[in-house]
């Protein structure tokens, strides 16, 4: 899937969500998301991962600060 179907799909979906009246739907879908991404970063980070690091920041840790 490239970038613009990926990009017109998401926009279809939000703005489906719109018109029935489902932000409830896509507010949860961005908190699970989220809650997915930290779960993921803490693992990856050996549980040193911070909230407030930018996802530049989750790569520069496991690119040049972790150690096997």
């Amino acid at each position: 899937m490239t970038v613009d179907k990926k990009l017109k799909d998401t926009i279809n979906l939000i703005e489906e969500c719109m018109h029935s009246n489902k932000i409830e739907f896509l507010a949860n879908l961005i908190i699970k998301l989220e809650n997915e991404y930290i779960d993921i970063a803490r693992v990856a980070t050996d549980d040193n991962y911070k909230p407030n690091w930018t996802h530049t920041e989750v790569l520069d840790y496991l690119t040049y600060e972790q150690r096997p």
